[in-house]
């Protein structure tokens, strides 16, 4: 499911983007709100998607015996859904954990699913906050496409993990 996902955060970007700078000069308020409304619909498939990727991530957590990450996975999941500005909170929350649970478990890939997530969180911050501090949005834009990829290669990692941890179960 994680890496299934990989593909919306690309679209919705494009989409964001066309909407915001091109789509007001050549499409016009029907093609703007055509756009809004899959950005809309992806946002929903993408924070189910997301739920999911969570909820499995927490219930490997926990067959692994590590339970520190049950609070920030489920808050996380409650604020994608809800109070997206928060998300981002939970999600770094969530990223110690996933270090702690490399860690933890001698797995160098979920240290790596946390700390990539973490940077990319970092930059979503400074981009956010330049964006409400500063006259000029280029830089701040640049910020968090930079943290989009970022964050899209530690969903990557995340999946790999999940796939990684699955195997290790299963041969037990």
């Amino acid at each position: 499911m994680a890496l299934a996902t990989l593909p919306i955060v690309p679209v919705s970007g494009f989409l964001f983007a066309w909407a915001a700078f091109v789509g007001p000069s050549y499409g016009g308020p029907v093609a703007l709100e055509r756009i809004s409304s899959t950005l809309v619909l992806m946002y929903i498939v993408f924070v189910a998607c997301a739920a999911f990727v969570f909820w499995t991530t927490k219930q490997l957590f926990d067959a692994s015996g590590y339970r520190a990450a049950h609070m920030a996975i489920v808050t996380l999941i409650v604020f994608l859904a809800f109070l997206p500005p928060l998300a981002l909170l939970s999600h770094m929350w969530f990223s110690i954990c996933a270090v702690d649970f490399g860690r933890q478990a001698g797995s160098r890939l979920w240290q790596v699913v946390g700390i990539v997530n973490l940077i990319g969180l970092a930059l979503i911050a400074v981009g956010s906050l330049s964006m409400v501090f500063s006259a000029t949005s280029r830089f701040s834009m640049d910020l968090i496409l930079c943290a989009a990829f970022v964050l899209l290669i530690g969903w990557l990692c995340l999946g790999i993990g999940l796939i990684d941890g699955a195997r290790r179960m299963a041969r037990n």
